[in-house]
């Protein structure tokens, strides 16, 4: 509360703007301190700034009466923040991690940002490479309100909301209540929309968050164009880049849409800092478990020249270019049924809508003003931007993945994801545009259109109940994790006790779980990295061979 009405009251910065500026704000605040092993301190500095602004803020605005000032928190973009916090809350409040990458790194690093109050001291982080930038956030949350799988997933979801909230920055305030309804529903079925767009919305995986905060940042450019935006715009980029290391790539796209709409006399320079700045800030976190874990095995490093190297050596020409051709053809097809192509049916539905919009802005003789869009613009780059990600996952799949996992284009869906999200986005907000500043009946085709072509290529609506969440294991849910909870606590700690976990063989009855995945699950429930398994029917199986294991659970048929 203290930061925010003082940033609407002393600042006068839009309430719109303020949700995910003061996440990118905290993130880095944050961030910085953890790099030289203060993380704890820099949570409390930010508590205790934002207690002292609070009573600050309101003796500076002493002259605005209490109902004013209590009329900050009914905007519609902070009511439509509160409503899907608690809405996300609500319907994650009884469930469990159950996407593998959860298990493998990004719930881990959360539980150990949370239980250490310190970036990664120990290896049992596999990816020592992947920028802590939500897990961050997730810490500042779980740190006021306490650790739990529904408050990490509510910390993220909070992220994805407040992106979306810069949508409102666009509705004029001066417009009629009607057309303010029409375009706060516009908002609600956008938000919607582009949610179910990525598949990793109840996961700690980073895709989806990725695309819809780089989709805040192309907002925010389009939206300010004055000087004292520059350096919000850093933050935002700053925690763009540090929450997955294809951030960089984002990073660089924000920053020539930035460079073709901010026209002045040092544009280069700039646009230049803008995106190196960044830049060096995540780096120095690969720096940093450089230094802390120096014996950590080059496996461990998600993005390291010998690991890539090593992995690209086994491929062959021949299968380098099948790959290529692979990814080419999926990417720019509209019909078919791989894994993905719904994402890819919304990038180019996208594509057609930008234009589509572009014309329409061409042809409206009423649209005099100096304010215009741009979309035809923002269309190029974006188009010229997707197929640069296009090659970019091309030399993912050559370079960092294995001969299996390329060969199917592993988690080309997820991929796709980030970019539908920003693409979609860019569309939904380029004729919210329309919407609030024109009177045309066209608008209204053009609105209809929007929601039908896009409601017909959603690719995930269970998210909307929170019931059923995606996993490409057959639809595997948290039923290992569960079934852990009911016969073991988990642990808080990083021990290098050893564990066996005996598994009942009628718990995998119907299930296709494999085996590395059901090991990251049990080294992250017990945070160890001395724990092996066995699958057996428990009623004939003898105990007494287990006696070099530290500790031995055995876990029956829920």
């Amino acid at each position: 509360m203290g930061y925010f009405i003082f940033y609407r009251k002393i600042i006068g910065g839009k309430a719109a703007e303020f949700p995910l500026l003061f996440i990118a704000c905290s993130v880095v605040f944050v961030y910085i301190l953890g790099l030289i092993g203060m993380l704890a301190l820099g949570y409390y500095v930010l508590l205790t700034a934002g207690l002292i602004l609070l009573p600050v803020a309101i003796c500076k605005t002493e002259k605005t009466s209490r109902m004013k000032l209590g009329g900050l928190f009914l905007d519609p973009a902070i009511i439509f923040l509160i409503i899907g916090c608690i809405w996300v809350r609500f319907v994650t409040r009884d469930v469990g991690v159950s996407n593998p990458d959860d298990f493998s790194h990004w719930y881990r690093l959360c539980k150990v940002l949370y239980y250490d109050n310190s970036f990664p001291l120990t290896q049992e982080i596999q990816y020592t490479t992947y920028p802590p930038g939500t897990a961050v956030w997730i810490y500042i949350i779980t740190k006021s309100f306490g650790f739990s799988i529904a408050n990490c997933f509510t910390a993220q979801s909070a992220i994805i909301i407040s992106s979306v909230c810069m949508f409102f920055c666009v509705i004029p305030e001066k417009s009629s209540s009607g057309k303010k309804i029409l375009c706060w529903l516009y908002i609600v079925a956008s938000y919607l929309i582009l949610s179910s767009a990525t598949v990793s919305n109840f996961a700690l995986i980073v895709d989806g968050v990725l695309g819809f905060v780089a989709l805040g940042c192309v907002v925010f450019v389009l939206n300010n164009k004055h000087k004292k935006s520059y350096f919000l715009l850093m933050f935002l980029l700053t925690f763009l880049v540090t929450i997955k290391f294809s951030g960089l790539l984002f990073s660089l796209f924000v920053c020539v849409i930035y460079f073709f709409t901010v026209h002045t006399s040092k544009t280069i320079l700039k646009t230049v800092a803008l995106l190196l700045t960044p830049i060096g800030l995540s780096l120095l976190y690969r720096v940093r478990n450089s230094l802390v874990l120096k014996n950590v095995d080059s496996s461990a490093h998600a993005v390291s020249i010998d690991r890539l190297m090593t992995i690209q050596k086994y491929k062959t020409d021949t299968f380098k270019n099948y790959i290529a051709v692979k990814t080419i053809k999926q990417s720019a097809s509209f019909f078919g049924t791989f894994v993905g192509n719904n994402q890819v049916k919304l990038i180019w539905l996208s594509f057609f809508g930008l234009l589509l919009i572009a014309l329409f802005e061409k042809i409206n003789k009423s649209e005099k003003d100096n304010h215009r869009s741009g979309v035809f613009k923002v269309l190029v780059i974006s188009f010229i931007f997707y197929w640069v990600y296009v090659v970019f996952l091309i030399l993912t799949y050559i370079f960092s993945m294995t001969h299996f996992e390329a060969y199917h284009l592993a988690s080309y869906y997820r991929y796709m994801g980030t970019v539908a999200v920003l693409m979609l986005g860019i569309f939904s907000f380029s004729l919210l545009r329309i919407l609030a500043k024109q009177t045309s009946i066209v608008v209204y085709p053009l609105i209809i259109s929007y929601v039908l072509l896009s409601m017909l290529s959603i690719s995930n609506y269970d998210f909307i109940l929170g019931g059923i969440y995606y996993s490409p294991y057959d639809r595997w849910l948290d039923y290992p994790w569960v079934a852990l909870n009911s016969v073991a606590e988990e642990g808080k700690i990083y021990t290098e006790d050893s564990y066996l976990v005996i598994w009942d063989q009628s718990i995998w009855d119907g299930y296709k779980l494999p085996d590395f995945c059901l090991t990251n699950i049990e080294m992250t429930f017990f945070r160890s990295c001395n724990v092996n398994h066995i699958i057996v029917d428990t009623a004939q199986y003898n105990n007494t061979n287990n006696v070099d294991y530290d500790h031995v659970v055995v876990v029956y048929s829920l």
